[in-house]
C-alpha cells in the first residue's frame, strides 16, 4: 500500500500531455513564423501554385491547427485544395489527404454540414479512384 492510504489521493499535478505541449507550443509558434516566411518566399521565387508552395501552405495550415488557429487553418486548406485540384488533379494522394483534413477542420469548428460534404466528396473519389473492395474506399 502507498503512503496515501486507500482513501487518500495523490496531489494532482499537470498531466504529462498538457507538460508536453505546453513545451513544444513555443516551439509550434516559431515554426509557423517560419513556415509563413517559407511561403512567402516560395510563392515569390517559384508562384503561388508551384507544387512546393502549395506543400509549404498545407505545413502551415496543419501548423496552425496545432496551435488551434483552426480558422485560419481551414481557410490556407481551401486554398491549397483548390490549387491541388488544379495542378494535381481531384485524384492525386495529396489532394485526397488535404480533403480529408480540410473535412476534419471543419468538422472542428462545428461546420457539419461543410465536413460531411467533403467526406462524401472524398469517398467518392475513393470509390472511383481505388479498386473494388478496397479497405480505403468504405470511409473518408
Amino acid at each position: 500500500m502507498s503512503e496515501w492510504g486507500p482513501t487518500m489521493r495523490r496531489p494532482s499535478r499537470p498531466s504529462r500531455t498538457w507538460r508536453s505541449s505546453s513545451k513544444t507550443s513555443g516551439a509550434r509558434r516559431r515554426r509557423s513564423r517560419s513556415t509563413r516566411s517559407l511561403v512567402a518566399r516560395r510563392t515569390r521565387t517559384l508562384g503561388a501554385d508551384a507544387e512546393d508552395t502549395v506543400a509549404s501552405r498545407n505545413n502551415l495550415a496543419a501548423t496552425l491547427g496545432s496551435l488551434g488557429r483552426k480558422a485560419e487553418a481551414s481557410e490556407i486548406l481551401e486554398g491549397v485544395l483548390v490549387r491541388q485540384i488544379a495542378t494535381l488533379g481531384e485524384s492525386d494522394p495529396r489532394t485526397l489527404a488535404t480533403l480529408n483534413n480540410l473535412a476534419l477542420a471543419y468538422g472542428e469548428l462545428g461546420r457539419l454540414p461543410d465536413a460531411i460534404r467533403i467526406s462524401t466528396q472524398l469517398l467518392e473519389v475513393k470509390r472511383r479512384v481505388l479498386p473494388a473492395g478496397h479497405p480505403a474506399s468504405s470511409s473518408a
